[in-house]
């Protein structure tokens, strides 16, 4: 580590948001799950906003400075080296700070909740797909916010407003109300009227079967398609397989095992994503350099 990046990051210890300082504050000195954190740690090349080296856990609150473009170049890099990277923004730390740490709580024991996994079963073929989230209570009166994780947030609201969604095998039912921002919205859960009762569903993931998705043409498809193809390079080379789809804030990421059983991420982006062919189960993807 340079004496450079060292002096980085102190200055950035000095300068942080607010909503780092509130995050900060609550899992300093080991308040959080008993795991120690540490803030504006060097990764060379990178500073990450906090890292937990016992869960090899980044945890970046970003504002609207972050570059999209960057974060997920960046995020490759970590991924690479064992590190999971979830990204919050400043609003849902400042604003609702017991849902972000739930949802970490959630990351790191995956066990005890839903698998957010959708099925590998593979193309035109049922499983349960995750498309939303719900991610806290709104308001006094039993909404709740949920967040889509489709390009079309329609699939969240395609019967007249209301969505039958599954988790561990509960159906709810969700009445839109409104949109809160682009891709979050404020629901009303069947049967519940009050917060308290609002609040047990925080961090519930929200499925549909896959055969419930509209058809798409021969030039389209689900990225939760991509689960279960072999992924090569354009020279042939054998990277893994497509075990998942995740994002964390920056892009949709393409989850691959390797024939060691080590996992790491490419982003599905164009400058990736070169090719899919499900005649021959495979999506052909650009390798990401590793740089040192």
């Amino acid at each position: 580590m340079t004496e450079k990046s060292l002096e980085n990051a102190r200055q950035l210890r000095s300068s942080m948001t607010d909503a780092e300082k509130l995050f900060w504050s609550r899992v300093r000195n080991r308040q959080f799950e008993n795991l120690k954190f540490k803030r504006q740690q060097p990764v060379p090349p990178y500073i990450v906003d906090f890292f937990c080296e016992e869960r090899r856990l980044v945890i970046e609150i970003d504002g609207g400075q972050h570059s999209k473009d960057a974060d997920a170049k960046r995020d490759v890099f970590l991924s690479a080296r064992g590190l999971t990277v979830l990204h919050y923004w400043n609003n849902d730390v400042l604003k609702n700070i017991e849902s972000v740490l739930s949802d970490i709580k959630n990351h790191l024991s995956p066990e005890k909740g839903p698998s957010p996994k959708p099925s590998p079963d593979g193309r035109g073929l049922s499983g349960r797909i995750q498309i939303g989230k719900i991610t806290g209570a709104h308001g006094i009166r039993g909404e709740v916010k949920v967040t889509s994780l489709a390009a079309d947030s329609g699939l969240l609201f395609r019967k007249e407003g209301v969505f039958t969604a599954v988790d561990g095998g509960v159906h709810l039912k969700l009445a839109m109300r409104s949109e809160m921002k682009p891709g979050v919205f404020i629901t009303r859960i069947d049967g519940i009227t009050d917060r308290n009762e609002a609040e047990k569903y925080n961090n519930t993931a929200l499925y549909i079967d896959r055969d419930d998705l509209p058809e798409t043409d021969d030039d389209t498809f689900y990225l939760s398609d991509l689960v279960g193809l072999d992924v090569v390079t354009p020279e042939g080379k054998a990277l893994g397989r497509a075990a998942a789809i995740h994002n964390f804030g920056a892009s949709d990421l393409l989850d691959i095992t390797g024939a060691d059983g080590k996992s790491f991420y490419i982003p599905l982006t164009d400058d990736f994503l070169i090719e899919v062919d499900f005649d021959q189960n495979k999506v052909v993807m650009a390798e990401p350099e590793v740089m040192e």
